[in-house]
């Protein structure tokens, strides 16, 4: 892993460790995007991808491999939405 990470913005640069840099991004998490409905729903996430997955997967992996799993998926999530136009439409569900 990199010793530090030069990020340049807006003819600012800035200097982060390792620590500092996740320090930075939780922080940045728990402010701004703590009330987005993406993070709301995420248990719904995580059920999706449960059931896609075959169950030797599920009994077979440690917590290392499916943490990573899950995190690569809302990475690619995240990056198919940003750079994709997509909409989104909620269907109303019946009760």
């Amino acid at each position: 892993m990199p010793d530090r990470f030069v990020v340049k913005q807006d003819n600012k640069q800035l200097e982060f460790t390792q620590e500092e840099l996740f320090a930075f991004l939780f922080q940045r998490l728990q402010s701004d995007y703590q009330n987005l409905p993406e993070l709301k729903n995420s248990q719904e996430y995580a059920k999706a991808i449960f059931s896609l997955l075959p169950d030797e997967i599920v009994t077979e992996s440690n917590f290392k491999e499916l943490f990573t799993l899950f995190f690569l998926s809302g990475f690619y999530y995240s990056n198919f939405f940003s750079k994709n136009e997509v909409q989104i439409i909620q269907e109303e569900q019946e009760e």
